[in-house]
């Protein structure tokens, strides 16, 4: 049961103990990339994006600075989030009136949220599930072929009458 595959090459199945080392060998490397990324998004789960700077909080509208015009661009985030504002503790001259007024980041969340946090973590359970679950089953698979490696049986699929297949199960006494 340590070793998935051992106890099936032992007993001279080596299709059955190479399933199991595979599945293993996949269940492993999937756990490891699971938690980097898990690692990941755990890093940037509170982080944010600085679209631009603005003056007026209350505006996602930054100048435009290659239009001769004074005209203004406007922020946007992804299309289910909106954009939020953090005072940077800065003043500025506004160009506008010529008066002094605090700066604003515009700012909009990023990728890695608290629900990618949750799924991914779910990724690393689920693939560490397959890998007891592969330990178990090769465990059990070796006891019983252990126990029944001198057994004169032999089963097999076979059509059945009148269309559609039967297991077959010969034991010689």
């Amino acid at each position: 049961m340590l070793l998935p595959g051992y106890g099936q090459a032992r007993l001279d199945r080596g299709q059955a103990g190479a399933l199991f080392v595979l599945v293993e060998a996949i269940s492993l490397t999937m756990i490891q990339k699971s938690a980097a990324d898990l690692r990941q998004a755990r890093r940037f789960e509170n982080d944010s994006l600085v679209l631009g700077y603005t003056t007026n909080s209350g505006s996602p509208t930054i100048p435009n600075p290659t239009d001769p015009n004074g005209g203004t661009v406007t922020i946007q985030c992804r299309e289910d989030q909106t954009p939020g504002y953090r005072a940077t503790g800065e003043t500025v001259v506004d160009l506008a009136d010529g008066v002094r007024k605090p700066l604003y980041a515009i700012v909009c969340p990023t990728y890695y949220t608290t629900r990618l946090v949750q799924a991914r973590r779910t990724h690393v359970e689920d693939w560490v599930a397959l890998l007891l679950f592969n330990h178990l089953v090769s465990g059990a698979d070796a006891y019983v072929a252990a126990h029944l490696w001198d057994l004169p049986g032999r089963v097999s699929v076979v059509p059945a009458p009148g269309g559609g297949t039967a297991l077959s199960f010969q034991v010689s006494w």
